[in-house]
């Protein structure tokens, strides 16, 4: 895998640069129902203002973000490729050379993994879930999968406009290759968060 540079912080914690957002960022922090989405929008963007500005050597409040067609940020000419994610307390980001994607699942337990995973998953990825004791070791391994599809859709910058069913990942140890027709083959690699989210980054060979 191409050097990827992880960072893993609590939402609370990166609330504090919050105050590099744009007029237009906080506008749209508002627009979110609950607070905590709002919380999670804010400390997100401030931290990848934080993070991608040390990369850059410009102050967090002078990066200026575009968005490819399916909503994935990127920097103009920039020799740095970046991709957030949050999920639960944690936000995630990834800084690399290449085009990367990132993500971080909390296992949540009012969720009918199986009924989701008829509609993501490949058959062997069904298979290789069926397989496994229902229960903890199954909803952990769902979040696994799901993690690492979608880093490898945020790496492509397809995002889920991609049909999932398409993109084989499974459970076998990382790193892994994953390839597509058309589409540039990427490394994933698995990301430890703590014992309730489930973590991955992909990133373009």
């Amino acid at each position: 895998m191409r050097p990827v540079v992880i960072h893993r912080l609590r939402v609370a914690d990166a609330l504090s640069w919050s105050g590099s957002l744009t007029a237009e960022e906080e506008a749209r922090a508002g627009r979110f129902r609950f607070e905590v989405d709002r919380d999670r929008f804010r400390a997100g963007r401030g931290a990848l203002r934080h993070w991608v500005g040390g990369a850059l050597g410009i102050a967090p409040a002078a990066v200026v973000f575009l968005e490819g067609t399916h909503g994935k940020p990127f920097v103009e000419g920039a020799p740095v490729f970046f991709n957030l994610s949050h999920s639960g307390d944690w936000i995630v980001l990834a800084l690399a050379d290449a085009e990367v994607g990132v993500d971080v699942e909390l296992a949540r337990e009012d969720v009918d993994v199986l009924e989701i995973a008829k509609v993501v998953f490949t058959s062997r990825e069904l298979e290789e879930l069926d397989a496994l004791e229902p229960g903890g070791e199954q909803r952990r391994a769902f979040y696994r999968l799901w993690a690492r599809k979608e880093a490898v859709l945020k790496a492509w910058g397809t995002g889920f406009s991609l049909d999932a069913k398409r993109v084989h990942v499974g459970l076998a140890p990382a790193p892994l290759e994953v390839s597509l027709a058309g589409l540039d083959a990427v490394s994933v690699e698995d990301v430890a968060i703590d014992a309730r989210h489930a973590g991955a980054v992909a990133v373009v060979i």
